[in-house]
């Protein structure tokens, strides 16, 4: 009975002490004029919290001394938001939208489609020459001084920023092989479009490698088709975050299963040096005919080769090479062969005094 008693006593002063200071905070809004806000009753049109947050009326209109009861137009409240995540979505396509009309005009912004940018053309009146003798090729903006010029050539030299396909922050080999993939216009700036394409060859190029385990990145990719995982990703507007992501756990299962071991095998997949008729197939190491094309695999080390400028020079070495090494051993088969073999120990007294 205390216990009880003492309990009741306790809640009965939490609620006035909280009863006092709904009374005061009401007594002093009224006496700025404004609408009682906290400890309104549940039945008023201001008693639920989260719509007083969205209209509470602003300290710009009370400044100004006007009515201090209405609130203040500039406020979104929630009935005229709707759904947060319609809002939400709504805003992003606009900042999409922005950004895209920006690296529009930025792309404008070039005189034409060659700027210091694109990629050398070859001069149709002086041809293997500079291109500073040609002024209709010459891309490189004009300097004064050759200190200038030298810091004019190493900025051109970095890719544009529209290279920057996954949006990491930096141009990667990745996004520099992709982006002059995908420089349809040759201008060296990548439009908006041309990178969208970037995008959604990075999506085909993952999910195609993971066909055979894409239940491990997650069920939301596992229960969809590849297509649709491709347009999801590519069209995200956390692309970048996504991408990252799943090089994160594709890097997880790498570490921990067999791709290192198998990488470092002696011809773990023969179809990458099935054209080099000239080198070592047996050798993991011979790229240096990689991605020629097919040709006939017998063949005859005599000279006659059907590759690069560089792949004659080549096999020309190693014939005269192993001719060379053929009449070094000829010359010393013919020289006389002597004995170095001991005909005594050297501890023979005998013949050593003899």
């Amino acid at each position: 009975m205390g216990l009880s008693s003492g309990r009741e006593q306790i809640l009965s002063a939490r609620s006035g002490a909280g009863n006092q200071v709904d009374d005061y905070i009401n007594n002093q809004r009224s006496a700025r004029g404004k609408t009682p806000g906290f400890g309104a009753s549940p039945g008023s049109a201001r008693g639920s919290a989260r719509s007083r947050m969205y209209d509470m009326p602003s300290a710009r209109g009370s400044a100004r001394g006007g009515s201090k009861t209405s609130p203040d137009k500039s406020v979104v409240s929630i009935g005229s938001m709707g759904d947060p995540a319609d809002y939400l979505e709504k805003m992003r396509k606009t900042k999409m939208a922005e950004a895209r009309e920006k690296a529009k005009k930025e792309v404008a912004s070039f005189e034409g489609h060659y700027n210091q940018y694109s990629r050398p053309k070859v001069s149709s009146s002086i041809p293997l020459r500079s291109s500073f003798l040609d002024p209709k090729i010459n891309n490189i903006p004009k300097s004064k001084t050759r200190s200038e010029l030298l810091r004019v050539i190493k900025a051109n030299n970095i890719p544009h920023h529209s290279f920057d396909i996954d949006g990491d922050g930096y141009v990667s080999q990745e996004d520099l092989l992709l982006g002059k993939r995908f420089d349809l216009d040759g201008n060296g700036v990548l439009d908006p479009e041309e990178v969208e394409i970037g995008r959604r060859i990075i999506a085909e190029e993952f999910f195609k490698a993971h066909r055979h385990d894409l239940h491990l990145f997650g069920e939301d990719y596992h229960e969809h088709s590849e297509h649709e995982n491709i347009d999801k990703v590519a069209t995200s507007h956390t692309f970048t975050k996504i991408m990252n992501g799943l090089k994160e756990k594709e890097k997880h299962y790498r570490d921990r299963g067999s791709y290192n071991m198998t990488e470092a095998l002696t011809v773990w997949n023969p179809e990458l040096v099935k054209n080099n008729f000239y080198a070592d197939k047996m050798d993991v190491t011979a790229w240096n005919d990689f991605g020629a094309e097919p040709r006939a695999p017998d063949f005859v080390a005599n000279g006659k080769h059907s590759g690069s400028r560089h792949a004659m020079f080549n096999l020309r070495k190693n014939i005269e090479r192993e001719v060379c090494q053929q009449r070094l051993d000829a010359a010393e088969a013919k020289k006389p062969k002597y004995s170095t073999r001991r005909v005594a120990l050297m501890t023979n007294v005998e013949i050593e005094n003899s």
